[in-house]
């Protein structure tokens, strides 16, 4: 490939990633702190001890943190570029993904459906 190449498809990724930084920031930040939304995720994940480097279930939980965060965020207003909807099944999954994290750690599970699954 040629330097010229590369340099138009550098800059054609770049500016396509600040189209979407661009249009996302309308519905994940604040004028006054455009790190807001990650910063106030930190937090809570710290409160309640969540350390996605901890491995899958950590990591799951941290995503449903991140959701619940983002709902409230677009209480009061529309956002553009993701649904509410879109924020609350992606919240249920994550739920889901976090609970799989927690069966697949060996943790007790309350479901008859696991206990068949697991030849219990």
């Amino acid at each position: 490939m040629l330097r010229s190449q590369i340099l138009e498809l550098s800059a054609e990724g770049a500016n396509r990633r600040q189209a979407i930084m661009e249009a996302k920031s309308e519905d994940y930040s604040m004028d006054t702190d455009a790190l807001l939304n990650f910063k106030q995720v930190a937090k809570v994940c710290q409160v309640m001890g969540i350390d996605p480097a901890n491995g899958s279930e950590d990591a799951a939980m941290f995503f449903v943190i991140h959701k619940m965060q983002r709902y409230l965020n677009l209480r009061d207003r529309d956002p553009m570029n993701e649904s509410v909807q879109d924020t609350i099944d992606d919240w249920h999954n994550y739920i889901d993904l976090a609970h799989a994290a927690r069966i697949e750690k060996g943790m007790v599970v309350y479901c008859e459906c696991v206990e068949e699954a697991a030849g219990v």
